[in-house]
């Protein structure tokens, strides 16, 4: 079983003694508190319920570190201009002015496709 953010998620037998296979399970979980424990705590578990919802698959999201530095420097110069965000990116991000340069180059790229694909 694979959970997904939205709580939804398919289940089905992949295999069986004796019988055809059966279709898969569409389910839904509701967190329930069940009691709680010696500190006052919370005890919770979930109940499972039939649903008609599209399970959500999580996919592999593309995750950019020099994207996320340049989001940062633009956020503390205020400026979205390439060199007053360079400048302040070299400050934040480690590494040697190679390493430097080769991630801003990513990341404004990054920034860059983010920013005209929003603006379509």
């Amino acid at each position: 079983m694979r959970t997904t953010q939205a709580g939804l998620f398919p289940s089905n037998a992949l295999k069986r003694k004796d019988d055809a296979l059966a279709e898969p399970v569409r389910l839904a979980y509701t967190p329930v508190q069940v009691g709680t424990d010696a500190d006052d705590e919370p005890i919770t578990s979930i109940v499972l319920h039939p649903t008609d919802a599209e399970p959500v698959m999580p996919g592999k999201e593309k995750h950019s570190k020099p994207l996320d530095y340049i989001r940062q420097a633009i956020s503390i110069t205020g400026s979205n201009q390439q060199e007053v965000v360079r400048q302040q990116f070299y400050a934040l991000y480690t590494g040697s002015t190679d390493t430097k340069s080769k991630a801003f180059r990513r990341g404004w790229e990054a920034y860059m496709q983010q920013v005209t694909t929003n603006a379509e």
